[in-house]
């Protein structure tokens, strides 16, 4: 998110950038923050409904929406190449979990005269239920939430690591070294 939130900084126009400013003071990155997980949302619900009905397009619109991400990963300064692994691996997962909150619905399709029913028995109940799907949704929405702190937190415990590294300093001697005479090197070819 940061990343991405970089990337459409540096392309807004100066502006609108003012703009952000004038009109949230301190909070700009806040309000970049919350439109831009607001965005995704709307983004996420639209390509559901696409690959509800045409899977591989919506399929097709996670993997654009992933690509722009890792382009805005590893396009930024001072990044590695393998940076860009959570984003992919979310990328995957998304279309893991797409996949599997879609198919139940599909087998629903198939029972249009059939109520979503719990009680009826296998072979007359549609596959799912309203309930499963919305608990499985989530039950996607808690894991995100769980891996986009694990994230923030190893990303965290990088960057306190390089603070520290960049502090590390080696003490001064109280005083200084004494020199050794000449004639106690031995001689050595240049």
């Amino acid at each position: 998110m940061i990343a991405l939130g970089s990337t459409f900084i540096d392309f807004t126009p100066p502006w609108m950038k003012d703009f952000a400013i004038a009109t949230f003071g301190t909070n700009d990155k806040a309000a970049l923050f919350v439109g831009m997980g607001l965005t995704i949302f709307l983004l996420a619900c639209v390509l559901g409904v696409v690959a509800y009905r045409k899977w591989a397009l919506g399929a097709a619109g996670v993997l654009l929406m992933g690509a722009v991400i890792v382009a805005s990963v590893v396009t930024r300064a001072s990044v590695k190449p393998l940076d860009a692994i959570p984003t992919v691996l979310g990328t995957i997962a998304g279309l893991v979990v797409l996949r599997l909150l879609i198919a139940p619905l599909w087998r629903l399709k198939s029972w249009p005269e059939a109520p979503a029913d719990t009680g009826a028995e296998e072979p007359d109940r549609p596959a799912t239920s309203r309930r499963r799907f919305f608990a499985a949704a989530g039950i996607t929405v808690v894991g995100a939430g769980i891996a986009a702190t694990g994230g923030r937190l190893l990303s965290a415990a990088r960057s306190n690591i390089t603070k520290a590294r960049e502090a590390l300093q080696l003490p001064t001697p109280p005083r200084p070294p004494r020199l050794f005479p000449p004639a106690s090197s031995p001689p050595l070819p240049a």
